[in-house]
């Protein structure tokens, strides 16, 4: 009787796996190049079509969080004591 319960369980289990595994693919990727982003700033909006090839930071803070996302900007500026982010 034991047997039979687990066999069912079992069964039911996979079951319930072959139904579920279809479902866990990965969603397509989206088109990054044909994105528009749109910024508010204080001077207005800011309009950016496509991915950014050539990045220029005017921080160290700017030129942290570029880096830190695994970016390597083209441009950035030299801080007072003449450091530069790690290369």
């Amino acid at each position: 009787m034991l047997q039979k319960k687990w066999t069912s369980l079992l069964a039911m289990l996979m079951a319930l796996f072959v139904l579920l595994v279809p479902l866990a693919q990965p969603a397509a990727p989206v088109e990054a190049a044909s994105k528009t982003r749109v910024f508010k700033t204080e001077l207005g909006k800011l309009v950016i079509k496509g991915t950014p090839k050539r990045i220029v930071t005017l921080s160290m803070a700017g030129t942290d969080a570029v880096v830190t996302l695994g970016l390597k900007p083209v441009g950035y500026t030299i801080s007072n004591s003449g450091t530069v982010p790690c290369e």
